[in-house]
């Protein structure tokens, strides 16, 4: 059975499927409305930032001391409130992320959100907001530019919610 989970500033998600699998290669493949992304296993950079993937289920605590980081920079680092376990697999910096992006923009995929694209590019939330003229809770259409290196030309198009 799927379940719609909700966080506060972020568009509904569904939990992935059990398909999220560890491949012989020590990667992890996620299966998601996005294309599938294969991260490496263990600590790795993007926008060089240190970061890992964590799979749903896993204590932010655990990961906080396994990396020997305060849980609420772990947290701040991440965009995230108080929270003790994962409701999905993601991406957790243990760096803070940087105010920019390595490339210009971001194309929005279907299925995700302003977090999802802050956590993909390593770029911090609040910033990637303020670039784009955007606010918490909005969701851009698909196939929008939501840029990461300066002033976006325009407030990207949001996307119909209706559900």
């Amino acid at each position: 059975d799927e379940v719609a989970l909700t966080m506060p500033g972020l568009a509904p998600v569904t939990p992935l499927a059990p398909s999220a699998t560890v491949s012989q290669k020590d990667t992890v493949t996620v299966a998601a409305a996005a294309p599938q992304v294969a991260y490496p296993e263990g600590e790795f950079t993007i926008n060089r930032t240190k970061v890992i993937y964590v799979q749903a289920g896993v204590s932010l605590l655990a990961i906080a001391n396994q990396y020997d980081i305060p849980l609420g920079r772990l947290l701040e680092f991440n965009d995230m409130q108080q929270e003790d376990v994962l409701v999905k697999g993601q991406l957790l910096f243990l760096q803070r992320k940087r105010r920019t992006g390595s490339t210009a923009y971001h194309v929005v995929q279907a299925g995700e959100s302003l977090y999802d694209i802050s956590q993909a590019e390593g770029v911090r939330f609040e910033d990637m907001l303020e670039m784009n003229q955007l606010t918490p809770g909005v969701q851009p259409a698909a196939g929008e530019r939501i840029y990461l290196q300066g002033t976006a030309p325009s407030r990207p198009r949001l996307a119909d919610n209706k559900r």
